[in-house]
Order: C-alpha cells, then structure tokens, then sequence
C-alpha cells in the first residue's frame, strides 16, 4: 500500500513538473515578448511541445508499459523472410537483400536465386552490412531499455535509434534514425516493437532452417507412366493425376524429382491433353488434374526454364485458359505467373498467344481467385518489359482491367496492373472514355488499405499528366473541393501519395487560377493570420492543461496537439537552416550523402560510381585498408531506404543517380604538386614534384580530367618552368622529361585533347622538345602529337605550326621507337591533303627511305609509305629515290605478309599511278625494271601463288602491268622491223 501511495505521489510530482516545462516552452519560446521567432526555432518549439503533451497524455491514462506493449508484433521489416523471426547476423546477398545468416545460408545449399525478389545470384557470396552496425554502434549512451512514449499514434513522437549488444560483444543492428516530429509514420511502428522489452530478440543459436522432408519417390514414375500409357483407362488416368497433383502439391522434393530425374517427364504427363487437340476440356476432370501438377512443378525454381521451355506447354496452357473448369483456368493462370519469373520464359511467353487468353480471362472469368492469378501472370510479364506492355494494351488490357474495376471485382490486383499501363496516353484516353475516374475516386475516399491508396494516386496523377481533357482536371478540382481528398492525402505518411498529392494540387491551383485569377487568395497573408487564430486558440486551451489537470477526459491535450500540429505545419514552410546530413550517410570518398548506396568484400559501404573508380586502380578498402578478396560490389538497399526516410522527414532533397565520370578521387595532392612546378622554388623540389605528378597522371584517369577541368590554367602552369627557358628548354633534362611526360598522361584523355592543344605553349614547346632532350623526352614529345593528332581542329594548329618539320627531322635522327612514335603523329596529320603536300616537300619520302634502307622501322615506314602512295609526288619522289630496288629486296626476303602486301601497293602505284606525268622514256625505264625483276627472279609469279588474298591481287596486276609492257615493247619492235629500209644515193655531180 506504502508502494501504491508513493508511486501515485511520484506520477503526481511527474504531472506537475511536465505541465511547468510546457508553460516555460510556451511562454518564452512562442509567446516571447520580443515578437515571435523565425520559422525554424518555432517549429523547434512546437516539437518540444507536442513531446510533453504527449508525456501528459500517457501520465494521465495511468497505464503500466508492461500492459500496453504486451501484444505488440514485431514488424515484418524487422523479420527475415527465411527464418521469421527478428534477424540476428544479418547478411547482405548479391541482389541486395539481407537476411539472417543461418538461414541464407542454408537457403544458398539448395538455391541459386533470391527468396524475396526470385532473381538469380550473380554469384553467392555474402557480405556483413557493417554500416548499419557502425551507425548504432556510436549509439553506446542509450540503455538498452529505453523508455518512450507509449502513445504511438500522436505527432511528434521522438524514436532514437536501438541497439543490441549480444553476447560475444558484436553488435548486430536494425536502424531507423531520430525522427524529429512526423504524424504516425511507418517508422515509428518499427521502433514501436524494437523500444520495447516485450519484444525479445533471438538469442545467439538460431535453430537449423527446415529444409523439404525427405519423401519416397519409388511411386511417383508409375503414376506417370499411368496418366501417360495409352493403354490406361480414363478413369485409371484421372486418378493417377489426382494422386501426382496431390504429391506434387505436397512435397517440394517430388517437384525436383519429377523434372529432374524422369526422362521426358513433362510431355508425358501432357500426352493425354496433347492427343486431343482443341478438345482438351473433353474430360475436364482429367484436364484439372493434370494443369494443377504442372502448376505445382513450376513453383520449384529449377523446373521453371525447362517446363517454359518444353514446346507443349505453353500451348496447353493457353487453351486451358480459354477451355476449362474454372480450377483449370486459376491453375493455368498461375503456371504463366510462375514461369515468368524467368526473363527468358517471358519472351517465350509473350510470343505465344498467352496475353490474349490471359486479358481474356481478366474480362469475361466471374471467378476472382482465376482473374487474380491472370492479372499477376500479366504483371509478371509486363513489368519492365515496354514491348510485352505496349502489346498486352493492343490486345485490350485496359478495357478488361476497367471493367473490373468498375464492377468492384479483384480491385487492389487489378489496380497494380493498371498502374503498370496509365503511364502509356491510349490507356488514358480509354480510362477517360469510360469514367473510371470516378471509381478510383470514390476508392481513395474509401480505402484504408496504404499499397491501395498509392496505387489509385499514381493512376489519378499519369491520368492528370497525359489527359488532353480539361474534363479530368474540372473532375479533380470537383473532388477537392467537395472532400478536401489531396488535402489529406498531401498529410499521408507515404512518399509515393504526398509528391502526386501535391502535384496533383498544384494542377488544381493552375486550373482555378485559368478560371479566375481573382480568387486565387495571397497565401503567404493567409498563414499569417492563420498562425496568430491558432496561437489564441492555444492559450485558450493551455488554461485548462496547466491549471485544470489536462481535463477530466484529456479533451484539452488532444486539443492542444492538433492546434500545435496546424501551427507546425505552418511555420515549418518557412525558410530553414541547411540541415546537417549524419556522417554515417556521407560516403567517406565522395564526402556526400550516399545516391547509390553499395558493400564491398570489407563490407563497408560507399557510394557506388567513387567505389568503382577506386576498385579499378586499388585491390584495398578506403575505410579499413585490409585488402579485398574480391571486387564483387553489392547494392545495400537496407541502408539506402534508411537514408531515403531520412530524406523524407528532414524534406532533403537527395540527389539523383549520375553517370558522370568520378574525377576528384585521388586527387588531394594534385594541386600541391602543381604548385611546386610552377612557383619559383629549387629545381630538385620542381623536379620531384614533376616526377610525383607524372605517376599519379599515369596511375589514374580521373586524376587527368581532374587536372584540366577543375584546376584553373593548369597546363600553363605545368609548362611554365620550360616556357621561361626559352630555346635551352633541355637545359635541365630531368625536369622537362618529368614535365613532357605529364602532359602525354593528360593529354591521353580525349575530353582534354582540344584544350591542351589550344593553348599557345603547347605545341611551342613539344617542337622544341622534338629537336633538344633526351631520347625519351623526344619520344615521349612525338606520342603527344600523336595523342592531340586525333581530334580534327587539332590537325590544323599542329599542321600549321613547325611540329611537322620537327616529326621528320626526329624520323631522320631519332632511335628506333622515337621514330615509330614520330611516323604515328606523321600518319595521322597526312590524311589531310594540305599537310600531305607539306610533308613530302619537306623531306619526308627520303627520310622514311632512307630509315628503311637501313633495316631500321621497316614494318612502320612501308606502312606508312603504302599509305600515301596514292600521292602522286609521293610515288614520283621514290621512284626518283630509286627506292623500287629496296621494294624488290623486301619481296624476295621478307616473311611477314603485312609486309609484302604494303611493298606490293607502293610497286603497283610506281608501275601505273603516275603514267600520265611520267614520258615515254621514263615509262619504259620503269618497265624494264620490273620485267627484269620477274625474268630474273620470278618475284612476281611466285607471291602470285601464295594464300593471301591480297598480295595475290596485287602480285597478279602487277604480272598484268608486265605483260602488257612486254607487248607493247614486242609491237613496238615489230612495228620497226617491217619499216621498209631507204637507201639514200649520192650523186656526183
């Protein structure tokens, strides 16, 4: 009794002390004398108020904790799907799903796809989620058990994040971040359960998962053999299917084995339908049997590719979707639900006659649990699928779910379908054609089922999108006026209704406004004045909370809340204060709030386009540096719907998912790198930055774009310390091969290309850099001529500077490889005329001859060479060169074919390219040349015998070329000898 008395004392001094912290909240936060607050300290004060009030309220009913949370249910966000039961080591999969581990590990025993989303594995590793654990780790204050307001249905209940510790000390968490204020949100349920010791959680040893009972298979292939023979009697027939339905029905391990381990099994067990061509409703019994067995085999996930695959079923089912008890019907419908979980089987599926008889049944079936499997069959197979959609309307889709709808018949399934299709104009048109808009409204209105509601919104606001008729926006503004119906829909808890909501009332302003401007009331005056009613109205009722006990039926409580939910919703329009995103959802490499949320092997998570740049150069986790087993990357969905409620309750606008490349990563350095080069410091500190920078820009792609597009005139920078060098710009060789080197890495990415070329030192120092450095220097200097050479505007600056001049010198004085890079850049800038006829007027012809005289780049060069030969000038500079004899030797010894052919079409273009320019003696000099060669040597016979098509082609016009030399000199001949010989006399005189 002494207990009774104290703990009513002690609730009585709890009464008081909240309704004396409500009056100092009130008095000096709303009602201060210097005027009210700006928007956001008021509606800071408004939760404040609304948390004691909701205080007040659970004091005043007197009721223990232990009784109001003795029959709460764990929600189902909180249970894995496999064990039923609150997760304890939960584990993210491929498909982005968590679960218990126990039991998906037992689950990935015997299956390859996901159990909640039936998508296959791309592969079945699994992945602790250790960002949900890190972001209630931090949480260490809060007690375990917490106490919170029991009264869960008011604004303004305050939930904290929950965390369990168990027993070897880890922690395994379920996060729902702080709610500010909100009405009665999904989150809050969620915590509901989780604040609560009523709701245990597992311990450590979760039980094993219940796999399908071992069952005896010995009877199942008579049966079969039963229904199949032909010798069965119908009545021995029906009942071996009913006995196979009945199995199949019942044992998951039956369905594997029938498929599976029986040859042929599935025609066989369709063989007494398929006899019987379109009568296959002829013995209907029979027919029911055999389709609930084939439904039964296709809900096991192994079978459903080979049963879509069979060429049998899919027609049967369509005929036992038109023909049929209305058992067969159902069952047919959900065998085609069934098998369109597999992309593949939709294609079969939509290929075959399927839609229509499923459209079909939708329209004419009265039984609801036939058109409900039809019209999930149709989601199955629409869904995602544009052509399948856009089909499945063409064949009526929307007039048959309408007319349902209408009727009141298979509504919430008939609705997700429609949702499906209202995107698409004609469904539109045929919806307004038919009025259902009425119907959905009048569902809205009605329902108090959330997935219905969201549904009938999106159909309400596609239909507010695409119609063309003003008679949809006049049927809308009617219904807001008359039921205030997006008004409250605007207030739901769903992000899906209140964005259409709004939208949909924004339409209805725009649509009032066209009528008469004039009464579109000034908004911003009307919240004024009504903020001012409500804070009067609110001192009113305060009176009695603070002097009256909070009322005898706690009238006055619930009062005040609404009044200060009005007042909230009010002042929280107002301008806010940025707010602060929680560290635990900023990506430590992005340093922002995560878009695409993914785990990696670590099981760490980053946002995903900054996570997959780094993966491409690193094998470690920027976190935790441990090095990564694989680079397998997983979406977390668990922890991106956390941040997507967050967004939601602090009105954050998140960003969208981006394709653009991720540039600032590895990029902390950069700028101070830069610095060095181009400040005046010690050449040993120039160089080693120059030498750090040329690393890095090799290493990583980003950092290259990183360095053009974000740091201001950096290419000048960069190339400052050679520009004040003027003519000596090798003076310190180190520096400029360090610098050189950099500008090639950069200049490697196509988006930089225009702009480095562009810039006025650019191609100054890189002829400069082609006559005086070290031989990696020069190389590297013509590799960058190459790299810019490639964009088009480019040619020009290079072909109008004294680059070109500088690649042919180095082609005469260069190595090797300096060489094969010079000719690259060389190529590239002569498919331009203008430059073509530069280069072979400054040497060109004779410096790449001359290198292949000398056995040295011989591959490149006659490429090169074979190239240009079009060229007349080309042509007549090595024929000039004499350069036919070295093409002769290269025939005779060369084993590499490239290289036969290239030498071939320089030949071919000698003999016949420039005839016209070229006179008679000229001409026939040529001509000896070449009969000589193949008199001599036979050169030209014997590459005409070789298996390339194309050195034959080309060995057998030049044999062409010599033939008809040979004639012409044998006419020619001829022509001279049968010239009658004069004999001139002389005369004495």
């Amino acid at each position: 009794m002494a207990d009774s008395t104290a703990d009513a004392t002690k609730t009585n001094a709890d009464t008081l002390s909240l309704r004396r912290e409500l009056k100092k909240v009130l008095t000096e936060n709303l009602y201060d004398e210097g005027g009210v607050k700006d928007g956001v300290e008021t509606v800071k004060s408004i939760d404040e108020a609304i948390r004691i009030l909701n205080c007040l309220k659970r004091e005043s009913k007197k009721r223990k904790r232990e009784s109001d949370i003795s029959s709460v249910e764990v929600p189902k966000e909180f249970k894995c799907t496999l064990s039923k039961t609150v997760m304890i080591d939960p584990l993210i999969i491929s498909s982005g799903q968590t679960y218990e581990k126990r039991y998906i590990t037992e689950w990935l025993n015997h299956n390859r796809t996901c159990p909640k989303t039936k998508e296959l594995l791309s592969q079945v590793r699994m992945t602790p989620n250790h960002l949900i654990n890190d972001l209630m780790a931090q949480r260490k204050d809060l007690d375990r058990k917490p106490e919170f307001c029991t009264d869960l249905t008011t604004p303004g209940f305050c939930t904290k994040s929950i965390l369990w510790e168990n027993e070897i000390g880890s922690y395994n968490i379920i996060f729902i971040d702080v709610i500010d204020w909100i009405t009665i949100d999904l989150s809050v349920d969620l915590m509901w359960c989780l604040v609560n010791n009523k709701v245990d959680r597992p311990k450590q040893e979760p039980s094993d998962f219940e796999i399908a009972t071992e069952m005896l298979t010995g009877d199942i292939e008579p049966l079969l053999h039963r229904i199949s023979s032909p010798s069965s009697s119908v009545e021995d027939q029906i009942e071996a299917a009913k006995e196979l339905s009945l199995q199949t029905s019942k044992f998951v391990n039956v369905r594997d084995f029938f498929v599976a381990k029986i040859p042929d099994s599935i025609t066989r067990l369709l063989t007494p339908l398929s006899v019987l061509g379109d009568e296959v409703d002829s013995n209907p019994e029979l027919q029911e049997n055999i389709t609930t067995s084939l439904f039964n085999m296709s809900t096991f996930e192994k079978n459903k590719t080979l049963l879509a695959e069979n060429p049998q079923v899919t027609p049967l089912l369509v005929k036992s979707l038109k023909q049929g008890t209305v058992v067969t019907r159902r069952n047919a419908a959900a065998t085609l639900m069934s098998l369109s979980d597999i992309d593949s089987n939709k294609i079969i599926i939509a290929n075959s006659e399927a839609l229509k008889a499923l459209i079909d049944l939708i329209g004419d079936s009265d039984d609801l649990s036939a058109t409900n499997e039809a019209a999930n069959a149709i989601l199955n197979l629409c869904f995602d699928e544009s052509e399948n959609c856009k089909k499945a309307i063409s064949l009526g889709l929307a007039s048959a779910v309408t007319k349902n709808i209408k009727a009141g018949r298979n509504v919430d399934e008939l609705l997700a379908v429609l949702v499906m299709i209202s995107p698409h104009e004609r469904v539109v048109e045929e919806m307004d054609n038919v009025g259902v808009i009425y119907d959905l409204l009048s569902i809205l209105r009605k329902t108090s089922c959330l997935v219905t509601c969201e549904n009938v919104v999106v159909i309400v606001h596609n239909m507010y999108v695409k119609s063309r008729e003003r008679s949809v926006m006049k049927t809308l503004a009617e219904e807001e006026n008359q039921h205030k119906t997006f008004t409250k829909l605007a207030s739901q808890e769903s992000v899906i209704v209140v964005g259409r909501a709004q939208g949909i009332l924004q339409g209805i302003r725009a649509f009032a406004a066209e009528k008469s401007p004039a009464e579109m009331a000034d908004s911003t005056a009307d919240e004024a004045t009504n903020a001012d009613t409500l804070r009067q109205e609110l001192q009113q009722v305060l009176k009695e909370i603070w002097y009256d006990g909070g009322g005898k039926d706690r009238g006055e409580i619930d009062e005040a809340i609404r009044i200060l939910t009005c007042l909230r919703n009010i002042e929280s329009k107002k301008p806010e204060s940025p707010v602060e995103v929680p560290k635990e959802f900023i990506c430590t490499l992005s340093k922002t709030i995560m878009i695409e949320p993914v785990i990696i092997a670590s099981g760490q998570t980053f946002e995903k386009r900054y996570i997959l740049e780094w993966l491409k150069h690193e094998r470690t986790c920027p976190l935790t540096k441990q090095v990564l087993y694989h680079r397998f990357w997983i979406p977390n969905h668990l922890i991106n719907e956390v941040i997507m409620q967050w967004c939601r309750i602090h009105n954050f606008e998140r960003p969208k998912p981006s394709d653009e490349e991720v540039i600032d990563l590895f990029t902390g350095d950069i700028e101070s790198l830069l610095q060095r080069i181009s400040s005046p410091s010690s050449v040993e500190d120039q160089t080693e930055a120059a030498k750090e920078l040329a690393l890095q820009t090799k290493r990583f792609t980003n950092v290259c774009l990183y360095f053009v597009a974000k740091i201001p005139d950096s290419i000048t920078r960069l190339l400052s310390p050679l520009s004040v060098l003027g003519d000596e710009v090798d003076s310190n060789p180190e520096l400029q091969e360090n610098i050189i080197t950099s500008l090639f890495n950069i200049s490697t990415v196509k988006k930089n290309q225009k702009e480095i070329a562009e810039n006025p030192h650019v191609i100054l120092l890189l002829t400069k850099s082609l006559r005086k450095g070290t031989d990696q220097t020069k190389k590297v200097s013509a590799a960058i001529v190459f790299s810019l050479s490639h964009t088009e505007s480019n040619k020009n600056i290079i072909g109008n500077s004294e680059a070109l001049k500088a690649l042919i010198d180095l082609v005469e004085e260069g190595d090797s490889l300096a060489t094969s890079k010079a000719f690259s850049a060389l190529a590239n800038l002569c498919l331009v005329k203008e430059f073509r006829e530069k280069a072979v007027s400054a040497g060109l012809i004779r410096a790449a001859t001359t290198k292949i005289k000398a056995g040295s780049n011989v591959d490149v060069l006659l490429s090169f060479l074979a190239s240009i030969s079009t060229h007349n000038r080309a042509i007549e500079e090595m024929d000039k060169l004499g350069f036919i004899y070295d093409l002769f030797s290269i025939l005779r010894n060369s084993n590499s074919f490239v290289n036969e052919e290239n030498a071939l079409t320089i030949v071919v273009y000698i003999c016949k390219g420039y005839r016209g320019l070229r006179d008679v003696v000229q001409e026939e000099a040529t001509g000896n040349v070449v009969l000589e060669e193949e008199n001599k040597h036979r050169t030209f016979t014997k590459l005409a015998k070789q298996e390339a098509g194309c050195t034959v082609r080309k060995a057998q016009a030049i044999l062409q070329c010599i033939k008809t030399f040979a004639d012409r000199k044998e006419q020619r001949q001829r022509e001279r000898d049968d010239r009658p010989l004069r004999v001139y006399v002389r005369r004495n005189k």
